[in-house]
């Protein structure tokens, strides 16, 4: 069922009810059914699914999950009907609220600021990471027994897969599929500007995008720097992770002359016109937008964008060559692991456990993330082995980046404060901030100034 969560204080939300075409919502309640009846018949034969119901006797039968909607109406749907099909199951009152990715860690920051018990039993964050924001006191327990259950039956992939998710020793979340960053660039972009290979390197790129720009009528490179552009977040640190300025070190910031470099590269793009005008006014979706709309001839983005290629713009998608990241020394690929946790104060710690391995049952896994494909990867190396990922290019582009992926957002360090630290930097859009803030005038060592005063701010806050 569904309902509009209140907090008894002024917070809005949208609650967006997946399959709102008849034909949709018809779909989603005939996958419940499907999941029900056998759809994934390994679910009901765990040792935890046969006493789940003995262990939980003197609990109540109810459970709320919060779901970090993602930019798949599939995969919203396939996870609220198989949510729904574990109450059914098990007779226990299942509540699912979907809640917008980019809303969730503010919608949960007010319920922990209310001081009152809203939150639900198990959470699936959209990036890991996102539950750092409240350490030390975390919101989610620790699931280091149940994450390697999972993990010991059906090997998680990835160089990080089996860590990343390590906090101070601890093991606070399940990863559930993981969401890369590739390369998209325009072919017929690629041959006006004479080049004949993709670039395998940031330089390659940026002297790319500049040919581009003076062979096309497009920009050469769709790179935002909006005020909460998360693009511009996530590329930025992995092109200076790659070149060893990473952010966060063990010792706390790390103040690199690659950030220099970097910045007056980039509004130096955006004056001679390489980069979009309104870049500095882009969200999550402006690079993805750019290039659909055939403005950009070169973005880096989420594999959404390879779905709404295929499905809405299949000429566009026969011009697109999809690859993964270049790098411009060792690569570190950040790991945007979405994954499950459960809250320390829920009622139903064993009925959030059990729920836990009925999404992550292999059976049922399998045709989900299947079905999800090419916008997500699986998180299990054994589906990620079959030919359907391995032989078609969409689906092998997220396998080998999840494969190399080793990066969180406070790379290198993986310290709980540290890595809280490195959340909440992240969630302040500071490169962003700096790069507009020098197209708008500003020199760097004014915008550095006040991007090193909020990091160093967020760091002294992690002491006390």
């Amino acid at each position: 069922m569904k309902r509009l969560l209140s907090l008894g204080l002024v917070v809005a939300i949208t609650v967006s009810l997946m399959g709102c075409a008849g034909g949709q919502r018809e779909g989603t309640e005939s996958n419940a059914s499907q999941a029900d009846q056998g759809a994934a018949p390994g679910a009901d034969q765990t040792e935890g699914d046969k006493g789940s119901e003995e262990k939980n006797n003197s609990s109540e039968q109810e459970l709320t999950v919060w779901v970090s909607k993602v930019f798949s109406d599939d995969a919203n749907a396939a996870i609220e009907a198989r949510a729904l099909a574990f109450g059914e199951a098990r007779s226990i009152s299942v509540t699912v609220e979907e809640i917008k990715a980019t809303e969730l860690t503010n919608i949960v920051n007010a319920a922990v600021e209310a001081g009152v018990s809203v939150l639900p039993d198990v959470i699936l964050w959209s990036s890991y990471g996102k539950f750092m924001y409240y350490y030390p006191d975390l919101v989610n327990r620790e699931v280091s027994e149940l994450f390697d259950e999972i993990n010991q039956e059906h090997p998680f992939i990835g160089k990080r897969s089996q860590g990343s998710l390590t906090i101070d020793g601890q093991q606070y979340a399940v990863p559930f599929y993981n969401s890369p960053t590739l390369m998209y660039i325009r072919k017929d972009a690629m041959e006006a500007a004479g080049a004949t290979t993709v670039p395998g390197t940031w330089e390659e790129v940026f002297d790319l995008a500049y040919k581009i720009t003076e062979a096309t009528d497009m920009y050469g490179l769709g790179w935002g720097s909006g005020p909460n552009d998360e693009d511009c977040e996530n590329n930025t640190r992995m092109m200076l992770w790659g070149q060893g300025a990473f952010q966060l070190s063990e010792d706390g910031f790390n103040d690199s002359p690659l950030y220099e470099e970097w910045a007056d590269r980039y509004v130096q793009m955006y004056r001679d016109g390489v980069i979009p005008v309104d870049a500095t006014t882009w969200g999550s979706s402006g690079n993805n937008n750019s290039y659909l709309a055939e403005e950009s001839a070169i973005v880096f983005n989420a594999s959404t964008l390879t779905r709404a290629l295929k499905a809405d713009h299949p000429e566009l998608y026969a011009n697109t060559i999809i690859a993964n990241m270049p790098s411009s020394g060792e690569t570190h690929l950040y790991d945007c692991s979405s994954a499950w946790t459960i809250m320390r104060e829920s009622r139903n710690q064993d009925v959030a456990e059990d729920f836990i391995r009925w999404m992550m049952d292999y059976e049922w896994y399998s045709q989900f993330i299947q079905s999800c494909a090419p916008v997500f990867c699986p998180i299990y190396q054994e589906i990620a082995d079959t030919d359907f990922w391995r032989e078609d290019p969409d689906n092998l582009a997220n396998v080998l980046y999840t494969e190399s992926a080793d990066a969180m957002h406070s790379y290198p360090s993986s310290e709980g404060k540290m890595v809280s630290a490195g959340m909440k930097i992240y969630q302040s859009y500071g490169f962003c901030n700096l790069l507009a803030s020098m197209i708008n005038g500003a020199s760097f060592q004014e915008a550095w100034d006040v991007y090193e005063a909020s990091v160093k701010e967020i760091l002294e806050m992690g002491k006390e």
